[in-house]
């Protein structure tokens, strides 16, 4: 117990005992509810096929009276496949995090990361971040999921990789 208990402190920064009180530190690992991790995605996988109800039954009811250019621009940004296809594009994994549960404490999050990544960058020499890098990066894929597949993930030590997960 007591090498477990070490080994905990060392990956986490938080005693065992104290795991009730959990405090994420930037580099570390976090204490994860599979459970509650659970409900959330089954809650947002069932509010994702709700909404798909609702448009499928509201375009079989009601016929649009809009130009056809207006409709297909409406219908283009309110796309939710092309949603999907898009942020697939991006690498990020819709199947861990539904569309509905990237809430926007989560972007903000991720934005600030994001920033201090740019500040480091822009102010230190790379060998003597690298490490805050890493452990900043392994934040940013924490609020956004991604997915790599098998691969190793990029860490983001560029500003051109900066400015593309910013956008």
């Amino acid at each position: 117990m007591a090498a477990f208990e070490k080994r905990f402190m060392e990956k986490t920064a938080n005693k065992w005992n104290d795991r009730d009180y959990f405090r994420q530190k930037p580099g570390k690992y976090c204490l994860m509810n599979k459970e509650k991790k659970k409900k959330e995605l089954d809650e947002a996988f069932k509010a994702e096929d709700e909404f798909k109800l609702v448009v499928a039954e509201s375009e079989k009811k009601y016929k649009t009276k809009l130009d056809p250019h207006v409709y297909d621009l409406v219908d283009h940004v309110t796309n939710l496949k092309g949603l999907k296809e898009t942020l697939k594009d991006m690498g990020i994994d819709l199947k861990k995090v539904p569309i509905g549960r990237l809430t926007l404490d989560k972007l903000s999050r991720a934005n600030s990361i994001l920033a201090e990544i740019q500040r480091l960058l822009t102010t230190q020499d790379k060998k003597s971040q690298i490490s805050t890098l890493v452990g900043l990066t392994n934040d940013f894929y924490a609020c956004v999921p991604h997915d790599f597949g098998f691969k190793v993930p990029a860490i983001i030590d560029h500003l051109l990789r900066v400015k593309e997960k910013t956008k």
